[in-house]
């Protein structure tokens, strides 16, 4: 009976050693590989070369990863998502270290890293009153996606879900996410999709973009290998966890909040002479004032830095920052509010009604002051400034060392107290401030 079962063990025996020693010659080739060979795809925040530097949130991730390694790093740029898994399916790099979004398949087939947060996806258009408000509203619009991404996938699943009438225009695989999004900011097409970190990043630096509409669910991101290099994904998961969390916080910053490539790349698409995006609208809408447009942007600028989505602790809104009863007596919505043109045509009725209270303020720079002040403040206490100072002696219709003067006062209970004073107490240092950099800005933007 043994010398019948002896073959069958010898058998079994004998494939155990042979899978031994492959999974051994998988180990031991990561193990003394000297050179940690690694797939990015090319982008403004994962990896990139801007003025001689190399950067990008991945790359200076496995710069530290390597260190920690202590291992030389080789980078094999890509410029498609399917290059990524030739490479690493090919064994010619050990691991792809680009913010892969997880799936069902990508779980089955590979390990995987998660270095990055948890992104969805959203729909990059440019902001108007035809903008799309929910995905259902995609039906018979052209979509403009790169070939072969994860996008292309969730828009064919998106097809389906609202009936199949959507437009899935497919881009060169070549044509990276950022530039399909610097497109929709130029004009050049009406949508693509894109992560929401990278669609936010460049919202910041392109205000007429519209990013709010989510068109996928957030998904875990990080780095992945393939399911044979157990010992690598082992080393890669123990410094992850033991990473110094300020280093990587500052890398989100300096690249997924802020980054100068980006940065750089939308100042070059203004004119040289720009001031902003929207220089056309506050053209268009100063002269309804009287003012010189750069005067209105300089207003802007010191409101909302030129962000049309902002909203302040106050609750301030738009570029313009109008509180929403200001907004709503200007014919303004909360979607509307958040227009640019619409927010600035708005906000210019709101100076008009500013003039009329100021039009015994003669003199044109004096009166700006006046409105500006109030712009800041509000009218009722820069009223009672000039109360004060014509009681007082002053001149009510200039603003320096006269109404300026005594709106400071205002904080004083001998002033804020007196019968004149309709309005009580106010610290005027905030709206001083204000006049003083809106008409410094105005000057700087006065040279270009």
């Amino acid at each position: 009976m043994r010398a019948r079962w002896l073959p069958i063990f010898l058998l079994l025996l004998l494939s155990c050693s042979k899978r031994e020693q492959q999974v051994s010659h998988d180990l031991s080739e990561e193990h003394v590989r000297d050179t940690l060979r690694v797939a990015m795809l090319y982008s403004p925040t994962s990896y990139f070369v801007h003025k001689n530097r190399t950067g990008g949130y991945d790359y200076e991730l496995c710069r530290n990863l390597a260190e920690y390694l202590q291992k030389p790093l080789k980078v094999i740029p890509v410029e498609s998502d399917p290059e990524l898994y030739e490479l690493l399916d090919d064994n010619q790099v050990d691991m792809i270290a680009y913010s892969c979004a997880e799936t069902r398949e990508l779980r089955q087939q590979y390990l995987q890293v998660f270095t990055s947060s948890e992104d969805g996806m959203v729909l990059v258009q440019r902001q108007g009153r035809q903008a799309v408000a929910d995905v259902t509203e995609l039906v018979g619009k052209r979509i403009n996606i790169r070939r072969g991404s994860p996008f292309q996938e969730r828009l064919a699943s998106l097809d389906e879900e609202i009936g199949g009438k959507v437009q899935i225009v497919l881009a060169s695989d070549t044509l990276l996410s950022s530039e399909l999004i610097e497109m929709v900011a130029d004009g050049q097409i009406d949508y693509t999709v894109a992560y929401s970190q990278t669609a936010s990043l460049y919202r910041n630096y392109n205000r007429q973009l519209d990013v709010r509409v989510q068109v996928s669910f957030p998904q875990r991101r990080g780095w992945v290998m393939r399911r044979n290099t157990p010992l690598l994904y082992a080393a890669v998961s123990e410094w992850w966890e033991k990473v110094d969390r300020r280093m990587v916080g500052s890398l989100e910053k300096r690249y997924l909040r802020q980054n100068a490539y980006v940065s750089s790349r939308a100042e070059r698409s203004l004119p040289h002479d720009a001031i902003s995006a929207y220089d056309d609208y506050f053209r268009k809408y100063a002269p309804v004032i009287g003012w010189d447009w750069r005067l209105l942007a300089a207003l802007a600028y010191n409101e909302s830095r030129f962000n049309p989505q902002t909203v302040s602790y106050a609750g301030a809104e738009g570029l313009m920052q109008l509180m929403p009863t200001t907004a709503a007596a200007y014919g303004l919505d909360s979607v509307t509010v958040f227009e640019p043109e619409a927010n600035i045509a708005a906000g210019v009725q709101y100076i008009r009604h500013l003039q009329n209270i100021y039009r015994s303020v003669e003199d044109e720079m004096e009166q700006q002051k006046f409105i500006l002040a109030s712009y800041n403040a509000g009218p009722a206490h820069i009223l009672d400034a000039m109360a004060l100072a014509e009681k007082y002696g002053k001149d009510p219709h200039v603003w320096y060392d006269n109404v300026e003067y005594y709106l400071m006062k205002k904080s004083d209970p001998a002033y804020y107290e007196d019968p004149v004073v309709k309005f009580g107490f106010y610290r005027g240092g905030q709206a001083r401030k204000y006049v003083e950099n809106v008409l410094n800005t105005y000057q700087k933007y006065l040279t270009r």
